[in-house]
């Protein structure tokens, strides 16, 4: 069989060699193997060119088959010849020929491999890849996916590591080029003031141009300026497969093109969710920005700006931590040179006493009165009440208090002291701070000043009695009506509810409410019997005599006037002006039911006195017209109620005394 198959071959000139017809069948399916693997070799040539093509395009694929193939042809080639070489029927000439092509096949795949580069550049334009077209469509492969994996991972490592914004972009930077297998990497960070966007940080090729570049983040002019002032201007992230196909990024495109950068993308940068700028990252692949890509850099801009929200909130404590210590070192030296003691007392004990205490109670240090019993440096009389102060602070019924005390030195001599004490919390914990004054001087200044006070009014109250007296003098019939006005409208405001400064004043001024009359001559002033009109005008005028006399007199109270209008009437009828209701002081009111209620009660020289009861039926019978009414009430309510009393009631003819009681 193979004897028929190799005659055949040879007959129809698939071996184009003479001799060949005279071997035996093993020689001519040796010289059938030769020429087929001759075939092949030269074959694989291109086989060879097209597989480093391929690599050269995509890193990443293998095609093991290749070396393998070339490899088996080489030597199955080469291993027959070698044989052949050895055959008896050969002639020199065939053992040369074999010998040359063991050598030239190899030799000739050498020269491809070493060629290659060159061959390369034209196959990539003459010839589509399709793997690279593939490539260009499903954008970065799996290792490109795990570089961003790892390129996370570095940036929240840097989160953990770094304490300032500037040192955590210029890590991200870094770790988004050498880890995530980016061309380049920006942070900038929008000026409010000028829309200007400024380099933070930057890492990878051409990583300095930004230096040259102006950015704007102003929206009238974000679409010519590009993928930066659109993610801020959005806040979301802006993402450019193709940079030469993209008119957002056109005015880049001289800059990215010249730099053989395909794809761009921009995330923007929050704080306290607030857009300050934005991750901008360049590569040179094209469709590099897949679904999975995009999830990845979205979620470590996500992580730089919680990490920009701490650092915010680690300023904003460290801060506030600087003022606290500041205002906390302010208020030490306040505290420490102040000339009031301070001190805090918790658990009953001095928790921290200032110089100017330990001074005040004798002691040489303040470390001496920490520690101690609070209740020690008080006199035994005043312990008691402290203690009750204290126990309601500490219970919160009261925010703070105010009180003096005695407190003992150190060598038990005492002193008076002024204090103010509040709640508080020292070390994390309930106390009492305050503030104590050594107030001995100024107890003993007013101490003085109450005696100077004291001798003043005597004095004061002196110089009335003097001048009633006078009047008295002038008028003898009519002595102590003064005197007893003034006690009865001081009652009478008492009932009203004045303070005991006006009572004052209405004393002063009862004692006082007649003075005009020393210009009546005194046998007018006891004259018996009914008085002419010209006598009853002179006595109407004492009203305003006695204001003429008062007026220049500086009275902590408004006495001139009350003296003027004791005899003005709620309805007009009265004088010396004629004033009506409100018009009239108070005080005034009070004087003119007291004037006319002892004046009806006691004697006069002109005509017998009526009584305290008919001087009432005449206040009773004058309420609200004549008379104020609350003062009339109040009148009544003294002598009906509460038992006042002036003097006997003697009783008379009430129309005998009805002729003079306008005087």
């Amino acid at each position: 069989m193979f004897d028929e198959f190799s005659r055949l071959l040879a007959a129809n000139d698939y071996i184009a060699h003479d001799c060949c017809v005279n071997w035996p069948p093993s020689m001519l399916w040796a010289f059938v193997i030769n020429d087929t693997v001759i075939f092949l070799s030269y074959f694989s040539m291109p086989l060879a060119l097209v597989y480093f093509a391929r690599r050269s395009r995509n890193k990443n694929a293998s095609y093991p088959w290749l070396p393998w193939l070339l490899t088996a042809l080489i030597m199955v080639y080469g291993i027959s010849y070698l044989v052949g070489t050895g055959a008896e029927s050969w002639g020199p000439l065939y053992r040369l020929i074999a010998l040359l092509k063991v050598i030239t096949v190899p030799l000739s795949l050498a020269i491809t491999v070493t060629i290659w580069p060159s061959l390369l550049q034209i196959i990539k334009k003459s010839i589509p890849d399709q793997s690279y077209s593939e490539q260009r469509e499903a954008g970065p492969d799996t290792q490109q996916v795990n570089r961003l994996y790892a390129a996370l991972a570095q940036c929240n490592q840097a989160i953990v590591r770094c304490s300032s914004e500037e040192a955590l972009f210029q890590l991200v930077c870094r770790a988004v080029v050498l880890a995530g297998g980016m061309k380049s990497a920006w942070v900038v960070i929008t000026d409010p003031a000028t829309l200007r966007l400024r380099r933070t940080a930057s890492y990878g090729d051409d990583a300095d141009f930004l230096g040259n570049l102006i950015i704007s983040a102003d929206p009238a002019s974000l679409v010519e300026r590009g993928p930066a002032g659109i993610s801020i201007r959005e806040g979301k992230p802006f993402w450019c497969q193709d940079v030469s196909n993209n008119p957002l990024v056109a005015p880049w495109h001289e800059f990215l093109l010249r730099r053989k950068l395909a794809a761009t993308a921009s995330l923007p940068l929050h704080k306290n969710g607030i857009v300050i700028g934005a991750l901008i990252l360049f590569s040179d692949k094209l469709n590099v920005f897949d679904e999975t890509t995009r999830n990845l850099l979205t979620e470590m801009a996500a992580d730089i700006s919680y990490a920009l929200d701490i650092f915010e909130r680690n300023l904003q404590h460290k801060q506030a931590e600087d003022k606290s210590r500041a205002e906390e070192e302010q208020f030490r030296c306040l505290v420490e040179q102040s000339i009031a003691g301070s001190y805090i007392i918790q658990d009953d004990k001095f928790a921290y006493v200032n110089p100017r205490f330990a001074q005040m109670c004798g002691y040489n240090s303040e470390h001496e009165v920490i520690g101690l019993d609070s209740i020690r440096l008080t006199a035994e009389k005043d312990r008691t009440n402290i203690a009750e102060r204290n126990k309601r602070l500490l219970m919160g019924d009261s925010p703070s208090t105010n009180f003096c005390f005695t407190a003992l030195r150190q060598n038990g001599s005492s002193f008076d002291c002024g204090a103010h004490s509040s709640i508080a919390n020292y070390r994390g914990r309930p106390a009492i701070i305050g503030m104590m004054q050594d107030i001995s001087e100024k107890r003993h200044a007013e101490i003085a000043i109450q005696h100077y006070i004291s001798q003043l009014k005597n004095t004061l109250m002196g110089t009335v009695k003097v001048a009633t007296t006078l009047s008295e003098m002038r008028d003898p019939y009519t002595a102590g009506h003064e005197r007893q006005v003034g006690e009865l409208a001081v009652a009478i405001g008492a009932e009203l509810g004045l303070d005991a400064q006006r009572l004052e004043g209405l004393r002063v001024a009862g004692y006082l409410h007649d003075i005009g009359k020393i210009n009546i001559p005194s046998e007018i002033l006891s004259k018996p019997g009914k008085l002419g009109f010209i006598e009853n005008q002179l006595i109407r005028g004492h009203a305003q005599a006695g204001y003429e006399v008062l007026k220049d007199v500086e009275f902590p109270w408004p006495v001139a006037k009350v003296v003027q209008q004791h005899h003005e009437r709620m309805d007009g009828s009265g004088y010396p002006h004629r004033l009506k209701d409100k018009s009239i002081l108070l005080e005034s009111r009070i004087m003119a039911v007291a004037d006319v209620v002892e004046a009806m009660s006691s004697h006069r020289p002109y005509r017998p006195g009526l009584g305290i009861d008919m001087a009432l039926v005449e206040i009773e019978r004058g309420r609200g017209t004549i008379y104020d009414a609350d003062v009339a009430d109040a009148c009544l309510r003294l002598f009906r109620d509460k038992g006042y009393a002036i003097h006997s009631k003697p009783i008379v003819d009430i129309d005998v005394w009805q002729q003079t009681l306008d005087f």
